[in-house]
This record gives structure tokens, C-alpha cells and sequence, in this order.
């Protein structure tokens, strides 16, 4: 939403200006971060 144009990050930015943004990187970091402990989890859950 962000990307689109929608004020939704830090300080009411948006736009593809964020992007540039170091704490960009962490934002899609934090979501293959979030994937991996759920894939991580999921395997660990079959085994007994």
C-alpha cells in the first residue's frame, strides 16, 4: 500500500523514494524472517 501511494510508513512517507530507504531492507527482511521460523516451526511440529 505503501509503494502505491498510501501514507503508511514512518512519518506519513510513501511512494518508491522509500525503497532507497535503508529500513526498507528491514521491513522485507523482517517478512522472509517471519516465512522461514514459520516453515521452521511447521517442520518441527511433525516430528515426535
Amino acid at each position: 500500500m505503501g509503494l502505491l501511494g498510501i501514507p503508511v510508513f514512518a512519518g506519513g512517507t510513501a511512494g518508491v523514494q522509500v525503497i532507497l530507504k535503508p529500513s526498507f531492507g528491514y521491513l522485507i527482511g523482517f517478512i522472509f524472517g517471519a516465512y522461514a521460523t514459520g516453515k521452521v516451526l511447521e517442520i518441527s511440529k511433525n516430528k515426535t
